[in-house]
């Protein structure tokens, strides 16, 4: 409860950046109603929202200098309590949600999304992180596992509970 909680606050932070960045007209109005969903900031300055309650297959890209949502992103795999992190090319991996253990790429410059590497284990309300050698660490306590991904979505490693399962480096 305090995570969605946190999410809720983190959100309404957003959307008084959103604000600030757009001369402190309120945003348009998105697309699709959603939350539970992820915001993340692109390298260009938009912001993708993707997914949200339930399972939606959708994101839209808000553009802070017209101050508009896009049209409807279809994405491959519906998601939510998930996490989309921005990867130093720009792309932004979405991983996990909803116990679902795939993981897609959203590719900014084709505003298109493709398959990458998938997780043994489905993660919701868990974290991602980018590491310095461009990899991506996800972590959940409540499934007591944690993955690493290369930079082209495959999967490094994974931890479950006490136990390192070691896998073949793949580029």
């Amino acid at each position: 409860m305090k995570k969605i909680q946190f999410r809720r606050a983190l959100l309404v932070a957003l959307a008084c950046v959103l604000m600030a960045c757009s001369k402190s007209r309120p945003p348009g109005t998105m697309t699709t109603p959603r939350y539970n969903y992820s915001a993340t900031l692109l390298l260009d300055g938009s912001v993708l929202l993707a997914g949200g309650e339930v399972n939606l297959y959708t994101a839209e890209l808000y553009d802070p200098e017209t101050n508009t949502f896009g049209s409807s992103l279809n994405m491959l795999s519906g998601r939510y309590l998930h996490t989309a992190t921005l990867l130093a090319d720009g792309s932004v991996l979405l991983a996990g949600g909803n116990n679902n253990g795939k993981a897609e790429l959203f590719e900014p410059d084709s505003r298109s999304f493709r398959a990458t590497g998938s997780m043994t284990t489905g993660r919701f309300v868990h974290t991602a992180t980018r590491l310095p050698n461009g990899n991506t660490l996800v972590t959940s306590m409540a499934q007591n596992r944690a993955v690493e991904f290369n930079r082209a979505g495959a999967e490094v490693w994974e931890y479950r509970a006490d136990t390192r399962v070691t896998r073949a480096l793949r580029r």
